[in-house]
């Protein structure tokens, strides 16, 4: 499944498709971001409470965004944040498919989930949680590689993207 539709998926599943639309029609970068993060995770992904992470963190980057829609830099910070304050989430999956060699298991390091499973056509994994193996702020840190586009990771426009906003941990 492409990054667009897995995010259309999680964004169908928040019922927060109005709000979506409006802050992707004015924010596409922000869209962009949202469609990188649903790319890594994954639907298949699970929160703490088992349910699918991205529309769990697609539902909270929104809401968060609407909270402050009234100051657009600190509305285009707190969806971002909002995305990646799910970083550790991302290292508590245990994710397993079974083939014909064995078992494989997705290592998030090593690629995206959509990579990971398109790999593995029509494989079915096995989505459990585990702890979080990795310190937050490194989650945090590497998720921010994968999410905000290349051209942007510089300390210049992180400052501008955050707008003086700190990077919460």
């Amino acid at each position: 499944m492409n990054e667009k539709k897995t995010l259309a998926d999680a964004v169908k599943a928040t019922g927060d498709q109005a709000t979506a639309k409006v802050v992707w029609i004015q924010h596409p970068l922000l869209e962009q971001i949202a469609m990188s993060f649903a790319g890594y995770v994954g639907m298949e992904s699970i929160d703490a409470a088992g349910k699918p992470l991205l529309v769990t963190a697609v539902k909270k980057a929104l809401a968060e965004f609407v909270q402050r829609e009234e100051d657009e830099d600190a509305a285009r910070a707190a969806f971002v944040n909002a995305l990646l304050e799910y970083s550790c989430d991302v290292f508590a999956q245990d994710i397993v498919v079974e083939t014909r060699q064995g078992e494989i298991e997705w290592t998030p390091f090593a690629s995206g989930l959509s990579t990971f499973l398109a790999q593995l056509q029509n494989a079915k994994p096995t989505v459990k949680r585990k702890e979080c193996q990795i310190a937050p702020m490194l989650a945090r840190t590497f998720m921010m590689t994968k999410i905000i586009p290349s051209t942007m990771l510089d300390q210049r426009s992180l400052s501008e993207l955050f707008n003086g906003q700190e990077l919460v941990a």
